[in-house]
């Protein structure tokens, strides 16, 4: 599996599986020093964790930016262990 399967296999589950809408990056408005959609996380995630206060979703948030050390791999395997 090369990295475009797996992006679209996310993709595919996220959209399909989740209910969340996918547009493609280059064509969404937003700040790029700002790697995550701010605008919708927060929202998003009181949707999939209901149950769940907001002080911890702002926790989750918070550790979504603000990954611990390492490489750029090691970042990456992190995020997408919270996913």
């Amino acid at each position: 599996m090369n990295e475009a399967n797996f992006e679209s296999a996310v993709i595919e589950i996220f959209r399909d599986t989740l209910g969340y809408n996918h547009i493609y990056g280059p064509d969404l408005e937003r700040e790029y020093s700002e790697p995550l959609f701010m605008d919708e996380i927060l929202p998003a995630l009181r949707r999939v964790n209901p149950s769940l206060p907001d002080v911890a979703l702002t926790e989750a948030v918070y550790k979504l930016k603000n990954l611990e050390g390492g490489s750029l791999l090691n970042k990456n395997k992190q995020f997408m262990d919270y996913l």
